[in-house]
């Protein structure tokens, strides 16, 4: 393997998988991946996206909505080239009533929430760790984050998928 999966190299740091020989090793693995698409390529993605979605749900147990399982590679990189900056959580989702309805009473205010660092700049750690603490969420048939788009190095805008 030229290039190991996330969970190639998890699977090679159990202390009982490097007492195994090599045919019990690939057995393992096949064993594994048993469930995923019948194609090799297939089954390493989206066993690595399994992989991804649950390291994130265990760092940030109570995220208020799915994170990004892309953004897990990129933790520590840099989000926001700024030691502040705000997250803007816009609630004009459909979701949420239209304009001029009747169902406006539904409809939720924007919230903005800070982000504030001491001597370095916002990384995606620090944006999901502030998404973590916060209590106050929208209810939306749209959780699943597909990106994080920042603007003017100051404002996060999330963007999401159903």
């Amino acid at each position: 393997m030229s290039n190991p999966s996330l969970l190639d190299k998890k699977i090679a740091n159990d202390p009982n998988y490097k007492n195994l020989t090599e045919k019990q090793k690939v057995d393992y693995h096949n064993n594994y991946y048993l469930a995923y698409p019948s194609n090799d390529e297939e089954r390493k993605e989206e066993a690595d996206y399994d992989f991804k979605i649950e390291e994130m749900n265990k760092l940030f147990p109570k995220l208020p909505f799915s994170a990004n399982s892309d953004d897990y590679d990129k933790l520590d990189d840099v989000l926001v080239k700024n030691t502040i900056a705000v997250i803007y959580v816009d609630c004009g989702c459909h979701c949420f009533g239209q304009v001029g309805t009747t169902e406006n009473e539904f409809r939720k205010p924007k919230q903005l929430i800070k982000i504030e660092r001491k001597n370095r700049y916002i990384t995606y750690r620090d944006f999901y760790e502030k998404m973590n603490k916060h209590n106050k969420w929208t209810s939306c048939d749209h959780h699943f984050l597909e990106d994080l788009i920042v603007f003017d190095n100051l404002v996060i805008h999330m963007g999401f998928g159903s």
